[in-house]
């Protein structure tokens, strides 16, 4: 067994060789905006209550830019209650969007009772997206005190860390991006073999595929392997955003009966789906494009799979 205290060759390996160190992230947030909320909560009576954050990601970079008070539930961080709604409104929120983590407004004894809710809520976020970064952040806003407080989970995992949260001067100029994916295709559904929604999927799935393997043009052209957003030339707005189009390299082919449901093809049922998804992205002008164009297919197959 190695000496508690010996340093371990791999880098990525902590001193005490029982975790692994994660990736750090950088949190930035307008520091008049945050300073604005909490004293707007302080002079609004009511009780303690919580929500969730919703953030602009970029690699291991993420921008606060919103709260979103949960619905009381039956007590103050019920953990199901509140990821039933952080993962609800993540699936609401455009791509370049996402639940970052969780706030909590009280007074400073209740948010000090509150650790272990608060544990459990952000490791239920964290799960949404997967990842090994620092995780999602929470932060405590107090009604006795002037200044709020970011936390994340530590390493161990049972129990918060301070977060070190880099202030701005105003807040981030987002670029808004459009596409609109034309679908049209058929399907094929046996009756006997796996359930029809199984069937759909596993379709849909290849149709997705095409996407991927498309040549994108965003404003009518090519973009270059390492352009940002900021090099494009103009602000993306709701009103004018920018126009993000998929060219298939190939023709989309009508699945055979055998693609998605076993059996003699007249056996079949075959379903035509025709019409358009539309996708949206905001992102910050210092993003790579290419990072752009993938959230716009992660965006347009999600809304492929959930229709």
């Amino acid at each position: 067994t190695p000496s508690p205290t010996a340093r371990c060759a791999d880098r990525g390996c902590c001193p005490s060789h029982h975790e692994r160190r994660r990736p750090k992230m950088s949190v930035h947030v307008c520091g008049d905006w945050i300073a604005a909320k909490l004293e707007e909560k302080q002079r609004q009576p009511g009780s303690a209550h919580a929500g969730v954050l919703l953030g602009a990601r970029t690699g291991q970079s993420t921008t606060v830019l919103r709260m979103v008070r949960t619905p009381d539930g039956m007590e103050l961080l019920d953990t199901a209650w509140h990821a039933a709604h952080a993962k609800t409104l993540d699936a609401m929120t455009p791509g370049g969007i996402e639940v970052c983590g969780a706030f909590v407004f009280g007074t400073s004894a209740k948010l000090a009772s509150l650790e272990s809710k608060a544990i459990a809520l952000l490791a239920a976020i964290g799960k949404m997206h997967g990842d090994n970064l620092q995780g999602p952040m929470l932060l405590l806003l107090p009604s006795d005190a002037k200044k709020p407080t970011w936390k994340v989970i530590a390493s161990s995992g049972n129990r918060l860390q301070p977060l070190d949260v880099k202030l701005t001067s105003s807040m981030p100029q987002l670029h808004c991006f459009a596409s609109n994916w034309k679908v049209d295709t058929k399907f094929a559904l046996k009756n006997g073999a796996q359930k029809q929604v199984e069937q759909l999927k596993s379709q849909a799935s290849r149709l997705g595929g095409f996407l991927r393997d498309a040549v994108v043009a965003v404003d009518a052209s090519v973009p270059a392997p390492d352009a940002t957003v900021g090099q494009l030339g103009r602000q993306g707005s709701l009103e004018r955003p920018h126009e993000v189009a998929f060219y298939s390299r190939q023709r989309v082919a009508v699945p055979s009966a055998a693609s998605g449901a076993e059996g003699d093809p007249a056996e079949c049922a075959w379903l035509r789906v025709r019409g358009v998804l539309h996708g949206r992205v905001f992102a910050l002008s210092k993003d790579a494009v290419a990072d752009v164009i993938e959230l716009m297919y992660k965006d347009l197959t999600v809304s492929l799979d959930t229709r």
